[in-house]
């Protein structure tokens, strides 16, 4: 996963783990995945697109969905940060 999150910026952290623990993470975001198995043994996953904005807390305070405009969520993004702080 470290390596996956990588290739699109190094600051990114990814999380997985076991089957159990990526399904019950998936319900609590309310998101869908499927693992997909590809010829050769490889796979891919199919996932929601949404991306989760969360507070100190872990809270989710925001929900941005597809289609993305970057200039409108680097707007969001910013508006937003003065008010993540866990005692918001």
């Amino acid at each position: 996963m470290g390596l996956y999150v990588h290739a699109f910026d190094p600051e990114f952290i990814g999380l997985t783990g076991d089957q159990k623990a990526i399904e019950k993470i998936s319900a609590g975001f309310g998101v869908a995945s499927l693992r997909v198995d590809l010829p050769g043994g490889e796979y891919t996953m199919d996932h929601s697109a949404a991306v989760f904005l969360l507070d100190t807390s872990a809270r989710i305070v925001g929900v941005f969905t597809p289609p993305f405009d970057t200039r409108r969520l680097a707007q969001d993004l910013q508006a937003a940060a003065p008010h993540l702080s866990a005692h918001s």
